[in-house]
C-alpha cells in the first residue's frame, strides 16, 4: 500500500473517534493532503493559507487558524506558520 494512503487511514481512522475534530478539521486536512499529493508526497508542503481556505471552503481567518492550530496540537500534522507574506507556511503530513 502506498504510503499516502496509509497516512489517510490513520487519519480517517484517528479522527472517527476523536470527539475533538470536527467537519472543519477534517476538510481542512483533505485540503491539505490533496497538495501533498501535487507535491508528490513530499514534506513539507509550502501553502498560503488563502489556498487551504480556498478547497476547504472555510471563509473565517479566524476559523482556519483555529482549526490547522488544533490539528497541529492533536498531532495530526505539523505546521510551521510562516510570518513572510511571499513565502507559504511549512505543512508535513
Amino acid at each position: 500500500m502506498h504510503e499516502s494512503l496509509v497516512v489517510l487511514e490513520k487519519f480517517l481512522g484517528s479522527v472517527k473517534a476523536d470527539l475533538r475534530v470536527n467537519p472543519r478539521h477534517i476538510s481542512i486536512y483533505m485540503s491539505l493532503f490533496q497538495e501533498w499529493t501535487k507535491n508528490n508526497f513530499e514534506s513539507p508542503v509550502i501553502l498560503k493559507a488563502k489556498t487551504v481556505m480556498e478547497l476547504s471552503k472555510i471563509n473565517s481567518r479566524t476559523t482556519f487558524n483555529k482549526c490547522i492550530n488544533e490539528l497541529h496540537e492533536f498531532g495530526y500534522l505539523k505546521y510551521v506558520a510562516s510570518r513572510d507574506h511571499y513565502r507559504g507556511s511549512e505543512i508535513y503530513l
